[in-house]
């Protein structure tokens, strides 16, 4: 397994929670700011800049926004994605988490998935289970009671960590400070070597190729539904924040939704329609926020918006390729942008079927 394939795991088991609940509680912004400071039971959406869970969850935590703060136990997982996360809270199930600076302070979970430019497991968070890290700079003091998997530029073990299982780093060698306890087998799978010049043609056709797919894909929904894509330019301009909620939405109930219908057997039917739909409304929605990407780029060097044409799905292409060369926080502003262009379309294709 390598490096790349490993942080791509790590990722889906993020986005994609495979846990559910029979009732859930939307937390509604109030101002730059969500917050539950009572206890709940069922499920909690939460998404805003600043997201701060303080009390118990009798169910799943689902927390997004630029600052997240996780100190209220949950009954089940804990999920999260944002910028600056910090989880303190104890999780009965799993803690998945992705983000520019990662910290789990005290948190004890059964599994934990960790991905961020900046990762820490401080000295009193625990997982029963095993844990999967993976960032630029990642420091493990706490206990493992499984096995530990990093792919990481930067692995220290410090001195206060407990590893009941295997540690297995993809990459360079960690660096294990003298008092770490690691009980099962020392593994470290090196990158795979290759000669710079390949290496930088290599990294140089995956940039070409993914700014072109993007770019292609962006055009068509220009040039087949240009009215369309208006509609939705100008629903994203005035409604950022509810369409990205509205993805958000379609990316954890839908894909769950068709899961559950397909593996109980309810209806398989149903559940290839549900699937089906939330496909092409996944590639709409890549489409638009390569528009979106390109239309906003175009704006802060002109100063006024324009007639969504061919040239804002070249520079959406190039902007999105570029903004994925950031690392984690890249990825998270990709993603933010996904989940606005995902929402625009969905709500724009319920108004052309349903009208207003």
């Amino acid at each position: 397994m390598n490096t790349t394939l490993f942080r791509a795991i790590i990722a889906i088991a993020v986005v994609v929670p495979l846990s559910y609940a029979s009732a859930a509680t939307f937390v509604a912004p109030e101002g730059e700011s969500a917050s539950v400071r009572q206890e709940v039971t069922g499920d909690v959406y939460a998404a805003s800049n600043a997201v701060v869970i303080a009390a118990p969850v009798h169910g799943d935590i689902f927390a997004a926004g630029d600052s997240v703060d996780i100190s209220g136990q949950s009954d089940a997982s804990v999920f999260a994605i944002g910028r600056s996360i910090t989880v303190s809270g104890d999780a009965k199930d799993d803690i998945r988490v992705v983000g520019s600076m990662v910290s789990l302070t005290a948190a004890t979970a059964h599994d934990v998935f960790a991905a961020g430019s900046s990762v820490f497991l401080g000295p009193e968070s625990s997982a029963g289970g095993d844990a999967y890290l993976a960032g630029s700079d990642i420091t493990v003091a706490g206990t493992i009671r499984g096995s530990l998997r990093i792919a990481g530029e930067k692995v220290t073990i410090a001195k206060t960590a407990i590893i009941t299982g295997d540690l297995i780093t993809y990459g360079n060698d960690p660096i294990i400070e003298d008092g770490a306890t690691i009980g099962g087998k020392t593994t470290t799978i090196a990158a795979a070597a290759h000669p710079q010049k390949e290496r930088r043609q290599n990294v140089f056709g995956h940039l070409i190729r993914s700014a072109a797919s993007a770019a292609l894909l962006a055009y068509a929904l220009i040039l087949l539904a240009p009215l369309f894509m208006a509609a939705m330019y100008a629903r994203a301009n005035t409604s950022p924040v509810h369409s990205g909620l509205i993805g958000l939405g379609i990316l954890l109930l839908f894909f769950p939704l068709a899961v559950i219908l397909a593996i109980t057997g309810i209806g398989f039917q149903l559940a290839a329609l549900v699937g089906t739909t939330t496909l092409f409304l996944i590639m709409i929605g890549m489409g638009t926020s390569t528009v979106l990407l390109g239309a906003w780029s175009m704006k802060l060097v002109t100063k006024k918006d324009n007639l969504l044409t061919w040239q804002h799905a070249v520079i959406g292409g190039v902007a999105a390729t570029l903004i994925s060369l950031m690392g984690g926080i890249g990825f998270i502003v990709l993603f933010i942008i996904f989940l606005i262009g995902l929402g625009v379309a969905a709500h724009t294709l319920k108004h052309i079927i349903y009208g207003k």
